[in-house]
């Protein structure tokens, strides 16, 4: 008996901890729960156990239970229910019960009329010390509206409202002036636009879930004072709040999407309003905040696409959603993309040069911006129209957008400066004649440029710099001072210092440099009352007047000796095809200037030389080339041969093979095993193998702006205004 009794204890201790587990959570006695004088089974009580507990892995095991159970036995509905209504109102309820209780009342409210009492708990809850109760809340009483109908919204409205307005108006009051997107370097401004704002964003959340619960039947309480709270939200200084409000503005475009009956849709009534606030949307420094508002718009603009009424609302949104084809956010930017092809479909063109006033003004006002991704889109899409656009809607403009341009030459931000230079080039090949005006001033800036130590910035010097000679192909003086350049940059690598200078202007005197450098690195008004980033977040990186941003973009290193002959060797194969014989007279110099091995950075212009020999001897053609191939053996094979540079030797790998498919595998061993045998073995390893890269043949040209697939030129002006650009200079 004795054993037997030992065995029956053992059995009943696990299901005692469950039911004491049970009492710990619930506000009643376990003896409560009895109905029609049945316990409940261990099966409910494991459930509850886990609904209700600390854990979320626990909680949503408990919710998918609780389904099945349901699905199973639908009695037991009344039996949770009782449950939830047992607990609900327990004033010292953990944080985690309570959101054990939201769940399973959202699982439990179709077609559960007691639950209606929760909703009471829930709008308490809204104002929860636990954002994630907050959110729940929300979450629930969308169900019940979804679960309802709109007398749920009706019921509650007032206090969601006055919940949302409280918090606003206190924001408001605590503001001197209301914030449009752009920020302040103070402390406190800065900690309010990145921490979150008591309940504001949640609440706000909780209105959009119960205005998609409603659905179409929520169009009866779309009324001005509705659109001032949510636009007071879209005001706010704080981005999530903002974000959440354009996600509002998406839903109840979504829901008077789906009334049939135009002539009483509410947004027939409200589109200038909703037209407004999005525009403001679509410019915002904040990437989410952007994104937010493109999906907002891209329903607003589908809802209204064929509806004569609202074309002015159109009209102003298009030039947002167009710059933003080329806003820096990846998600932004290709989700522009794709709404602009919904849009406008095929007639992009058309529909920019109809009101192409309105999108110049746009882009100019651009590239004053703060947020430099803003600036860079806008020089692209400027040069988009002298790319793609009639000339004679752009002719008026051409001064206006030059003059913007050469501004943007001297941003702090160098994808800006580059941008500005690769738009410029555009401009004079579409434009010749208009240019040449302020082509002296632009000429200086690309010979500037040429030098930049960012390599992207001396490419796209070089590439418009070879555009202004085809564009002035009688302008002789002009070949001549570029071909001066060249010959002073190549023959100035000489003088190029052993060590590169990472900060300037600091003296290289001994001790000088560190002193300096240390001096900036620790001056506190370089760091205090900063805003904080990642770079990798969705932070704006601004700069201009601001003061924010994720770095000191002003603090630029000059150019030095081999940099500036860099850019000169892209510009040499951008002039190979057009003056060969001028680009003869550089290869010693050019040869030469590759073989000086004293510096550093010698890898990094043998990188590009390699890369660019074929291009230039292709454009050059083979009788002008061919007698200057033996000077560039040393420095090839050289960096072939080096370990200390993979990127240079790998470049010289394919530029061996290169050279041996065009002009010959024969030829170029036959040269190869003439100038040095030594090199012989090591070029028939080298043709054996296989290439370090898929392309055998370099390209010279920029990412463009093409509607296709892959990346091309600036295409010519005739071209379609599409939807996919393909990507701006990294």
């Amino acid at each position: 008996m004795a054993f037997l009794r030992k065995i029956s204890l053992k059995t009943e201790i696990p299901r005692q901890q469950k039911q004491n587990k049970f009492l710990e959570n619930s506000g009643k006695k376990y003896s409560e729960f009895k109905k029609d004088k049945m316990m409940l089974s261990e099966e409910v009580v494991d459930v509850w156990n886990d609904i209700t507990g600390p854990n979320k892995l626990d909680r949503d095991r408990g919710c998918q239970h609780l389904e099945s159970l349901i699905k199973e036995n639908p009695d037991l509905k009344a039996t949770f229910t009782d449950m939830i209504l047992t607990n609900a109102f327990n004033p010292e309820l953990p944080w985690q019960t309570k959101l054990g209780i939201l769940a399973a009342s959202t699982i439990l409210c179709q077609d559960n009329d007691e639950l209606l009492k929760v909703a009471d708990k829930a709008i308490e809850w809204l104002s929860d010390n636990e954002v994630r109760v907050r959110m729940s809340s929300g979450e629930f009483l969308g169900a019940l509206c979804k679960a309802k109908g709109s007398k749920v919204f009706e019921q509650y409205r007032d206090k969601v409202y006055t919940l949302i307005k409280e918090n606003i108006d206190r924001e408001f009051e605590s503001q001197n002036t209301q914030n449009s997107g752009r920020r302040s370097p103070i402390a406190e401004e800065i900690f309010h636009d990145t921490a979150g704002w008591r309940n504001l964003e949640s609440s706000v959340k909780c209105l959009q879930a119960m205005i998609n619960g409603c659905a179409e039947h929520f169009r009866d309480f779309i009324d001005q004072n509705l659109l001032d709270l949510i636009f007071d939200s879209l005001r706010h200084q704080n981005r999530f709040v903002r974000e959440t409000g354009y996600q509002t503005c998406a839903t109840i475009i979504e829901v008077c999407a789906k009334i049939p009956d135009q002539e009483t849709n509410p947004m027939k009534k409200y589109n200038r309003h909703f037209a407004s606030q999005l525009s403001k949307g679509l410019a915002d420094n904040w990437s989410q905040v952007r994104m937010a508002a493109s999906v907002a718009t891209r329903q607003f603009l589908l809802l209204f696409k064929t509806c004569p009424q609202t074309q002015e609302s159109v009209q102003d949104l298009l030039p947002r959603l167009c710059l933003n084809r080329y806003y820096l956010a990846e998600g932004v930017r290709i989700y522009s993309q794709d709404t602009w092809v919904m849009i406008v479909g095929q007639s992009g063109k058309r529909a920019v040069e109809e009101n192409v006033v309105t999108y110049v003004k746009y882009y100019v006002e651009c590239t004053k911006a703060d947020n430099h991704a803003v600036r860079e889109a806008a020089c692209q899409c400027i040069a988009e129209l002298a790319a793609k656009v009639d000339a004679s809607y752009v002719n008026p403009y051409v001064d206006l957008l030059l003059s913007t341009l050469i501004e943007c030459f001297q941003d702090e931000s160098w994808p800006v400066r580059d941008m500005a230079c690769v738009a410029s080039g555009s401009f004079i090949t579409s434009f010749p004649e208009p240019s040449k005006s302020k082509f002296s001033l632009l000429k200086s800036l690309f010979l500037a440029n040429l030098k930049d130590p960012i390599s992207s910035v001396r490419q796209g010097a070089a590439q418009a710099l070879g555009k202004a000679v085809k564009a002035y192909k009688d302008d002789q003086s002009l070949v001549k001072e570029l071909e001066l350049v060249m010959k002073e940059a190549f023959d100035n690598v000489q003088n190029q210092p052993m060590e590169s200078h990472r900060y300037g202007d600091m003296s290289s005197k001994p001790g000088d440099f560190g002193v300096v450098k240390q001096l900036r690195d620790n001056d506190p008004r370089l760091h205090e009352n900063q805003t904080m980033y990642s770079c990798g977040s969705l932070a704006p990186k601004m700069k201009k007047s601001s003061g924010g941003g994720c770095g000191d973009c002003t603090f630029r290193k000059p150019s030095e000796p081999w940099e500036a002959a860099d850019g000169c060797l892209y510009l040499a194969a951008e002039l190979a095809s057009v003056h060969p014989v001028m680009v003869m007279t550089l290869l010693p110099k050019m040869a030469e200037a590759a073989r000086h091995k004293h510096y550093t950075l010698h890898y990094h212009f043998l990188e590009s030389l390699a890369k660019l020999l074929p291009v230039l001897g292709r454009n050059m053609g083979k009788s002008n080339f061919k007698p200057f191939l033996e000077r560039f053996f040393d420095p090839l094979f050289y960096a072939v041969e080096s370990d200390n540079s993979p990127a240079a030797s790998c470049a010289s790998q394919d530029c061996l093979r290169n050279l041996g498919e065009w002009l010959g595998i024969n030829i170029l061993k036959g040269r190869v095993d003439q100038y040095n045998t030594n090199y012989s073995m090591l070029l028939d390893h080298i043709l054996c193998s296989s290439p370090s890269k898929p392309s055998m043949m370099p390209s010279m040209s920029r990412p463009g702006f093409a509607a296709g697939g892959s990346p091309m030129t600036i295409p010519r002006p005739n071209q379609q205004l599409g939807g996919t650009p393909t990507g701006s200079p990294k």
